[in-house]
C-alpha cells in the first residue's frame, strides 16, 4: 500500500528529528592563511571551503572540476581583510563573500544547499591512553578539543562538548560510555538539549589509534570505527563520517519540506510538439538489490517523489561517469543506507540522484576511472554481490 508524501516526510521527521537545531550564522564568512604571490589561490581556496559550509560535503572540490570552474572570483566577494594571526603570526586572509551570487553558483553547480537551522550535536569522546581515560574538553585536552571544533566549524555544524563540571563529573560512568550505553549517555546529556549525540571511544595501540564511533538520533544509532597512526587524522576523519551522516539527512528533510513550485493555468489551448526520441547515451549501468529493512516499513511513492540532491537526466556522461540503479528499494530506511555507502566510498567523487520508480533508484556516479575502479571494492566490501553483466547496464545484489 502506498502512502502519501506527507506521511512519509513525517515519518522521516520522526527518524531524524531536528526540532531543536541552532542556527548556523557566518556560513559565507571564511578565513584561510594569506598567499601573497598568489591572491587568487587564496580567494579560490576561501570559496571552496564556504562552498564545503554551505553544502556539508567535504568533497565538494573534486567533483565535477568545480575547482577549475571558479573564475572571476573577486565578483563573489563582499568584503575582505588582511590581517596576522597571533598565535603563529602567518598571515590571514577574511572574506565575506556576496550570498546572492553564491547561491546562484550553488545552482549553476546543481548542489543542494543545507539551510542555516542545523541540528544541536553533543561530542563524548572518551581519549583511553595509557596514563588514564580521559573525556576530550578545552581544559583537559586542548590541541584535540580544537581539533573538533575546528573541523565541525569547517563543516558548518558548530558542535558542544561536555562542561563537565563537579555535578557533570559526579553523574558520569566511564564505563557507561566505553560500553556505549546509550541510556546512561542520554541521560546526562539531557542538559545540552541535543538532537544528535556522537559517542567516540578512542584507544592507542602498537603504532596507531583506534576509534569506535556511535552517533544516535533519536530513533537511529549509526556505529562505525577507524584507525590511523595519527590522532589527528583520527579524529579529523571521525567529525567528518559524523557531519555527511548528518547532513545528508537534513538536506533530504529540508528538501522534502520545500514546497514545488505552482504552475499556473494556462487560459488558452496551445498546441504540442512532437516529442523527438533521443537516443540514450552509451553508457553502463550498475542495478543494485536491497534486502527488507527492520524497521517501519515507509513505501517510496514514486507518484510524489522525495526530493533528493539530484541531477538532471539530459546532461551527457562523461568518461568516468556512470549510472548505477538500484532496485527493490521498498522504503526510505533502503534508500538512505544505499546513498549513504555509495557517497561514503573515497572512490566516488559524486552521487546524484537521477530518477525513481517503484522500487527502484537512479544515481548518477562520478568516480575516476568508473565502473571499472569500484569493482574490486565491491568484491572486497562483501556488501554488493554481482548478479549479471549486460551490454548496457550491470546488475549487483545488496547483502
Amino acid at each position: 500500500m502506498k502512502i502519501s508524501l506527507i506521511n512519509l516526510m513525517m515519518l522521516f521527521c520522526l527518524l531524524y528529528p531536528i526540532a531543536n537545531a541552532q542556527t548556523v550564522t557566518g556560513l559565507y564568512t571564511i578565513s584561510v592563511e594569506n598567499d601573497e604571490n598568489s591572491p587568487e589561490k587564496s580567494l579560490k581556496q576561501a570559496l571552496t571551503k564556504v562552498l564545503v559550509k554551505l553544502t556539508g560535503d567535504y568533497k565538494l572540490p573534486n567533483k565535477f572540476g568545480i575547482q577549475s570552474q571558479l573564475k572571476e572570483l573577486q565578483s563573489f566577494v563582499k568584503t575582505s581583510e588582511k590581517h596576522i594571526r597571533k598565535t603563529d603570526n602567518q598571515p590571514v586572509l577574511t572574506v565575506n563573500f556576496d550570498p546572492t551570487k553564491v547561491d546562484v553558483l550553488l545552482q549553476k553547480f546543481n548542489l543542494a544547499r543545507w539551510n542555516d537551522k542545523r541540528p544541536n550535536w553533543l561530542v563524548w569522546i572518551i581519549l583511553d591512553t595509557e596514563d588514564k581515560p580521559l573525556i576530550i574538553n578545552s581544559e583537559e585536552a586542548p590541541v584535540e578539543a580544537n581539533i573538533l571544533l575546528n573541523q565541525a566549524e569547517e563543516r558548518g555544524l558548530p558542535l558542544l562538548l561536555p562542561l563537565l563540571d563537579l555535578e557533570e563529573r559526579a553523574n558520569i560512568s566511564l564505563d557507561d560510555f566505553i560500553q556505549a550505553n546509550r541510556t546512561a549517555v542520554t541521560a546526562i546529556s539531557q542538559r545540552y538539549a541535543p538532537d544528535v549525540i556522537l559517542l567516540g571511544h578512542v584507544t592507542q595501540q602498537e603504532n596507531s589509534w583506534k576509534a569506535d564511533w556511535n552517533l544516535y538520533t533519536e530513533k537511529l544509532v549509526t556505529p562505525w570505527n577507524n584507525k590511523h597512526s595519527e590522532l589527528p587524522e583520527l579524529l579529523t576523519v571521525g567529525i567528518n563520517k559524523a557531519v555527511d551522516i548528518i547532513s545528508a539527512q537534513s538536506i533530504q528533510l529540508s528538501l522534502a519540506q520545500t514546497p514545488p513550485p505552482i504552475k499556473p493555468i494556462p487560459t488558452t489551448v496551445t498546441p504540442q510538439p512532437t516529442p523527438i526520441v533521443v537516443p540514450p547515451v552509451a553508457a553502463k549501468s550498475v542495478e543494485v538489490v536491497t534486502p527488507p529493512t527492520t524497521a517501519v516499513s515507509r513505501p517510496i511513492d514514486t507518484t510524489k517523489i522525495l526530493p533528493t540532491v539530484s541531477q538532471p537526466t539530459n546532461v551527457p556522461l562523461s568518461q568516468d561517469e556512470f549510472e548505477l540503479k538500484v532496485v527493490n528499494v521498498p522504503n526510505l530506511d533502503a534508500y538512505t543506507t544505499v546513498f549513504n555507502y555509495l557517497r561514503e566510498l573515497k572512490q566516488i567523487d559524486s552521487v546524484f540522484v537521477l530518477r525513481m520508480q517503484p522500487d527502484q533508484v537512479s544515481f548518477r556516479i562520478s568516480a575516476k576511472g568508473g565502473i571499472t575502479a569500484l569493482e574490486q571494492i565491491l568484491t572486497d566490501d562483501n556488501l554488493l554481490i554481482p548478479q549479471s553483466i549486460f551490454t548496457d547496464e550491470i546488475v549487483y545484489r545488496l547483502q
